[in-house]
């Protein structure tokens, strides 16, 4: 069962890291904004996902969330 439960840790991890590498710049102002750029900065704004972004936000969401469930669980069966 531990098996069995690391070898789906493996593959969540694999998901997880192609996800977010999938994800676009949610600001392109970011750089700006740490280096001390224009006050006009949008780094805070607000603003909704559409389409394959609103996809792939929740998709890495609900990984996250099976893959931190799933390391509880192999702690509780150890």
């Amino acid at each position: 069962m531990e098996t069995a439960l690391h070898i789906l840790l493996f593959i969540l991890s694999i998901i997880i890291i192609i996800i977010v590498g999938m994800q676009g710049a949610k600001s392109e102002d970011a750089s700006s904004a740490i280096m001390g750029g224009n006050s006009e900065s949008k780094l805070f704004a607000e603003s909704k996902d559409r389409g394959i972004d609103l996809f792939l936000t929740r998709a890495t969401i609900a990984a996250s969330v099976a893959f931190f469930v799933i390391v509880i669980a192999t702690w509780v069966i150890k």
